[in-house]
């Protein structure tokens, strides 16, 4: 009979050791994802030669391939035993259906068709311990007659007596697995699993891994001296120190947990069940690696952090602002930082500062000179980015376009039985750790810069890690985007008509939004990044605002057709110079040209941060 090549293949005893490569192929030939689970396997034999070349064989296969379609199962491996006599009942005779009941037995197979049970074997207690397998592994069993049921009160005794003879020879292996764990541990042999970084296992005893060990002693003496973590996991990452699973990449925790091990202080506590199901313990004895007063110095240090989270993501963020993850100094190329002073009624404020000025007279050789040395209030200069972004976004045709698609095309699904304040809770969560990893991967590219600038990197190495960073972060950037639009997805439960006066209501919303985790989700959307560039002469700043799509100046045409385009407009806006400090600043002397902004939208002079306002209104 012809099969069909793309719908089945044939196991046969010629070619049954290629049934991996067989079944891999008639999975990738189909295409539609499915996996070794979701086949029909269909066993066919016969009890003589002369059965075989009367057809028999083609019978039973056109039947369970039948079967198949009926229950939707498209794809069929055909196990074909060919000619058996009635000498070859038991399984190891026959390698078709060994090698079938190997897959079974590791839960690969979940259907089977065989026309009727003495296809297997005509001897009851093979083909029960066939059956017992079957049942125990939730395999459906089709014949020819339908499925077939596992409940007759014979298959439910044989099976109950194959079951406690199952349960006592798991009890035997685990207790044999005990006693053997605790005879090596009474040797004083390792039998905890893998061991810990910095040591190795040579043939049971614990000893120091010469290489490793060095880098735990720099981890305990970095944190000591109040290295960040993350500093710690950028000189792991850019030295090619792998984990102890062989990744490249440290995680923040691991080394948190590296730091709270006793084991290099010479021992460890290691707990398991003896053969009476009590807990047995036992106090491994290791090579010492850090000095007892190091590592209580360390433990104290984790202890008195402000909290581990905090600690965990590179320092303190109670004080995070709106704009310090954008800002970039146009003098060094480098982040804005934040810095906190106290003015002289007692009162704190906060200001944004080129920190490369304050790293440059700490330490000028590893540091660039920047000129820009003024600094700029907090709260001002984000009350003017944002009122300036939020005008580009209400006044572009482009955002207003996508926004009308959103709102009409969206078909939205019952979700009576879905839990979707669960989902969103979860999806903000992934979201707020992306955004966590994305930082991190760009301080580190920020740091492998000052060492290769600084002599200290060859070229090969930092374009090597350079580049593995940035595709990190291409990826979780990626990452950010899906998980953006799963989040607006579960929060929109209805389906809007009119979406004009929708998209006006959702900007005076945004206008009015407070809450700074919504507003930085909002620009993390748009906003690429603000260069900031200090004017000596005229003690000004000037604001280059880049976002991620030419939304600035773009415009709607109507074509011959009569149908609406958006042409594309540009993604960098200026803001001319302003002065942003804590005092209002005196322009009536100051005679400036107005500045045109790079998307030819001409502001004029704007001295302060109150005369921009009242324009953008």
């Amino acid at each position: 009979m012809k099969k069909d090549r793309t719908s089945s293949i044939e196991i046969n005893p010629d070619n049954v050791n290629q049934y991996e490569d067989k079944m891999n192929f008639l999975l990738r030939k189909s295409g539609s994802g499915f996996t070794e689970k979701d086949l029909l396997h269909v066993y066919v034999r016969v009890s003589t030669r002369n059965q075989e070349e009367n057809f028999s064989l083609d019978n039973q296969i056109k039947l369970g391939i039948e079967k198949g379609k009926k229950y939707g199962i498209p794809l069929t491996v055909i196990w074909n035993e060919r000619g058996k006599s009635s000498n070859s009942e038991f399984i190891e005779n026959r390698i078709v259906l060994t090698k079938l009941f190997e897959r079974i037995k590791k839960g690969k197979v979940k259907n089977l068709f065989i026309q009727d049970m003495s296809r297997l074997s005509r001897n009851e207690k093979v083909s029960g311990l066939i059956k017992w397998e079957l049942e125990k592994n939730d395999v459906r069993l089709f014949e020819k007659r339908g499925k077939y049921n596992f409940n007759n009160p014979n298959d439910k005794l044989l099976f109950g007596v194959l079951s406690l003879f199952s349960e006592h020879d798991n009890s035997v292996r685990r207790m044999r697995s005990v006693l053997g764990k605790l005879s090596k541990v009474k040797n004083g042999e390792w039998c905890g699993g893998m061991v810990g970084f910095g040591y190795k296992n040579n043939k049971g005893k614990i000893v120091t891994d010469r290489e490793e060990s060095k880098w735990v002693k720099k981890i305990y003496n970095w944190y000591d001296e109040k290295k960040t973590l993350k500093y710690i996991q950028s000189e792991l990452y850019k030295n090619g120190i792998l984990t102890r699973r062989g990744n490249d990449m440290w995680n923040t925790g691991s080394i948190t947990s590296l730091l709270k091990k006793t084991s290099y202080i010479g021992y460890t506590n290691y707990t398991f069940n003896d053969v009476d199901g009590k807990p047995y313990k036992h106090t491994y004895q290791f090579p010492k690696i850090i000095d007892n007063e190091l590592w209580k110095r360390v433990q104290i240090k984790i202890k008195n952090s402000r909290t581990l989270d905090k600690m965990i993501n590179g320092g303190v963020r109670d004080n995070e602002t709106l704009l310090q993850t954008y800002l970039v100094c146009n003098g060094c190329n480098k982040l804005m930082g934040r810095k906190k002073k106290e003015n002289n009624s007692g009162n704190d404020f906060s200001n944004y500062v080129c920190r490369t000025v304050e790293r440059y007279w700490n330490n000028p050789k590893l540091h660039p000179k920047c000129e820009s040395n003024k600094s700029m209030n907090i709260e001002k200069t984000d009350s003017l980015i944002w009122k300036t972004i939020l005008d580009v976004w209400k006044n572009s045709y482009m955002i207003k376009d996508e926004f009308k698609k959103s709102i009409i095309d969206k078909v939205i699904s019952d979700r009576k039985d879905i839990n979707l304040e669960g989902h969103i809770l979860s999806e903000e969560k992934s979201r707020n750790y992306v955004l966590r990893e994305i930082r991190k991967k760009e301080d580190m590219i920020m740091d492998l810069e000052n060492e290769y600038y600084d002599d200290k990197m060859s070229k090969e190495r930092y374009e090597y890690l350079k580049g593995k960073l940035i595709e990190k972060t291409s990826e979780n950037k990626e990452k950010l985007t899906e998980i953006g639009l799963v989040i607006e997805e579960l929060k929109d439960d209805k389906k809007w008509i009119d979406w004009l006066n929708i998209f006006d209501e959702e900007y005076h919303s945004l206008s009015e939004l407070t809450e700074l985790k919504s507003r930085k989700d909002f620009l993390n959307k748009y906003l690429d990044k603000i260069e900031v560039i200090w004017d000596k002469e005229t003690k000004l700043h000037t604001f280059n605002i880049i976002f991620r799509r030419p939304i600035i100046n773009d415009n709607r045409y109507q074509k011959k057709n009569r149908k609406f385009v958006i042409k594309k407009g540009v993604n960098t806006i200026s803001i001319p110079p302003t002065k942003i400090g804590k005092k209002k600043y005196d322009m009536k002397n100051r005679k400036l040209n107005s500045k045109k902004v790079s998307s030819n939208f001409t502001l004029s002079n704007y001295s302060t941060v109150t005369d921009l306002a009242k324009f953008l209104g």
